[in-house]
C-alpha cells in the first residue's frame, strides 16, 4: 500500500526544514512541499515553486494529497499589505484549493502573536488571526498550533537575539518583566508531526512551548552569558515611546526598523503556552532552554 502524499508550505524556512527532516525520520517519504525557493538538499520531497498569495499558481498540485500542514507565512519586515496577501489571502485560497482537492485534514502553524490582547500595530500578528479565523470558519478538520519563541540555529528570531547579546550593554525595552517560553524549532517540528497524526487536536487551537518558563529579561542574560558576556548589564528603554517612535516611522518610510512596533509587543504581553492535553503529555521530552541557549551559541561560534 502506497504511503499518503503530505503537501507543505513553507518547507524552506525555519521550521519547516525541520519538519520535512522530522517526516523523513518517521518514514514518510511521499511529501510535496510549495516554497518560494526550492532546497536541492532534501532528498525525496518534490518540490513545487510558488508563492501562497497566487493560489493558482500550486492549487492543482494538491491533488492527490492527503493532508496539509501550513507552515508558510510573510515574517519580519515585510509591508501591511504583503502580510494580509500572503497570509490571510494565502489561507483563503488554501482552504479553497484543499476542499477543491478532497483534502479534510489541515494543521497550521500560527503564532503566539494572533493571542496577543491588541494587534493593532503588528500586521503580521494581525494577518496570523486573520488566518485563523478563516480556517475555523472552514468545514476542514483543522488544527491550529501557537509556537512562541521559536529557537534554532538556522534562522528566525535567533540571530537577532544574539546580536543583542553581544552587545556592551543589551537594548531591554520596558522593565523586562514579561514572561517567555521559548521552544526549539526541532521540538515545534515534532509537536507539528504528532499533531497531524492525533486526531484529539481536531479542530483545537493549542499554543506549543518549551519546558521553561522565564522573564524577558533572564533570557537575555543567559544569552549573554553563553556568548561571553557579563549577565544583566542592560541598556533599559522605556517601552511606550519606543513603540510610539517606532509606529511613527513605519507610517512615514515603512517597515524598514530593525526592531517593528508590532514586534515590541513582545515586551510588553507575555509569549507562553496556555496548558493542554496534547503539550502537556510531550513536555518531559522538549529541549530545556540551557540547553537550546547552548546549542545556539555553538552555531554562533562556528559561523
Amino acid at each position: 500500500m502506497s504511503q499518503p502524499r503530505i503537501f507543505v508550505t513553507g518547507a524552506s524556512g525555519l521550521i519547516g526544514r525541520a519538519v520535512l527532516e522530522r517526516l523523513r525520520a518517521d518514514g514518510l517519504e511521499c511529501v510535496r512541499a510549495l516554497s518560494r525557493q526550492p532546497r536541492a538538499d532534501s532528498e525525496g520531497v518534490e518540490w513545487v515553486r510558488g508563492d501562497l498569495g497566487a493560489g493558482e499558481t500550486w492549487a492543482a498540485r494538491l491533488e492527490g494529497c492527503a493532508a496539509l500542514l501550513h507552515l508558510g507565512a510573510s515574517t519580519g519586515r515585510a509591508a501591511a499589505m504583503e502580510h494580509q496577501r500572503t497570509n490571510a489571502q494565502g489561507m483563503r485560497s488554501l482552504v479553497r484549493a484543499a476542499r477543491d482537492a478532497g483534502i479534510s485534514r489541515l494543521v497550521f502553524t500560527s503564532s503566539i502573536a494572533a493571542a496577543y490582547p491588541e494587534v493593532d500595530r503588528y500586521p503580521y500578528a494581525a494577518s496570523k488571526r486573520a488566518a485563523e479565523e478563516t480556517l475555523r470558519a472552514s468545514t476542514l478538520d483543522w488544527t491550529i498550533l501557537r509556537p512562541t519563541i521559536v529557537l534554532g540555529r538556522e534562522g528566525g528570531v535567533a540571530p537577532a537575539l544574539l546580536g543583542f547579546a553581544r552587545k556592551p550593554r543589551t537594548p531591554l525595552f520596558g522593565d523586562g518583566r514579561v514572561r517567555v517560553q521559548p521552544i526549539g524549532a526541532r521540538d515545534v517540528a515534532r509537536l507539528i508531526t504528532e499533531a497531524l497524526r492525533d486526531a484529539g487536536t481536531a479542530r483545537e487551537t493549542i499554543d506549543l512551548g518549551g519546558p521553561d518558563v522565564l522573564t524577558f529579561a533572564e533570557l537575555l542574560s543567559r544569552l549573554r552569558v553563553a556568548v561571553g558576556r557579563e549577565p544583566g548589564k542592560f541598556l533599559r528603554i522605556p517601552l511606550g515611546p519606543a513603540m510610539s517612535a517606532a509606529w511613527a516611522a513605519e507610517r512615514l518610510i515603512g517597515p524598514r526598523l530593525p526592531l517593528l512596533a508590532g514586534q515590541l509587543y513582545a515586551f510588553r504581553y507575555d509569549s507562553t503556552a496556555r496548558a493542554s492535553r496534547f503539550l502537556d503529555a510531550r513536555m518531559p521530552r522538549l529541549t530545556r532552554i540551557d540547553a537550546l541557549i547552548a546549542e545556539l551559541a555553538a552555531g554562533a561560534t562556528h559561523d
